[in-house]
């Protein structure tokens, strides 16, 4: 058996679709086709992700060792550094990228600020009135009433774009590495 069966038996073993792998590994689910038809070989780094996704050693994945050889080889070429997309990749990351990254980072906390507000408006309202902070009115506590489902619902929107945001700067990092080491052989 070649590395692309063994990679697509232990994905079914798993029961594990090529769609559900491709979303760990931040690959397109073609891509992971074209491994399990053997059209292209994984890296060595993303064989060992695959041994952890997959929790089976890595040495499942081979059956003789002229492959072993071949990643080895590749191996080394990982080791080799691209000086121009480092210095490109610092450049751009320390210049552009991290006042983005700033901004994003400023607007989800404060969209996360103002959810957690409305959510809180109903408790808060009732401390202010009970401890005689404020007169008991009608206006503020249907307001309170008002933002609180609305706090509610904004959780899982703000909850699912952290988790994309996040997702988003993971990929980034993945493709900032790929491109300052060499991955040709």
């Amino acid at each position: 058996m070649n590395l692309g069966e063994n990679l697509r038996q232990v994905r079914l073993e798993k029961k594990l679709t090529q769609e559900d792998v491709s979303k760990v590994m931040f690959v397109t689910r073609q891509t992971i086709s074209r491994w399990e038809q053997n059209k292209t070989m994984p890296n060595v780094y993303v064989l060992e992700e695959l041994s952890r996704l997959y929790e089976v050693p890595i040495d499942r994945f081979y059956d003789s060792t002229r492959e072993m050889s071949d990643t080895n080889k590749e191996e080394k070429v990982m080791k080799n550094i691209n000086y121009y997309a480092l210095f490109g990749s610092l450049f751009f990351n320390i210049f552009l990228f991290s006042g983005v990254a700033i901004t994003v980072a400023t607007l989800l906390l404060s969209y996360w600020l103002i959810v957690l507000t409305f959510i809180a408006s109903p408790f808060i309202l009732l401390f202010v009135n009970v401890t005689g902070m404020q007169a008991f009115d009608w206006v503020n506590t249907l307001f309170a009433l008002i933002v609180f489902p609305i706090g509610l619902i904004n959780i899982r929107i703000a909850k699912k774009f952290t988790g994309y945001i996040i997702e988003m700067f993971i990929k980034y990092c993945k493709f900032n590495m790929k491109s300052v080491f060499n991955t040709s052989i």
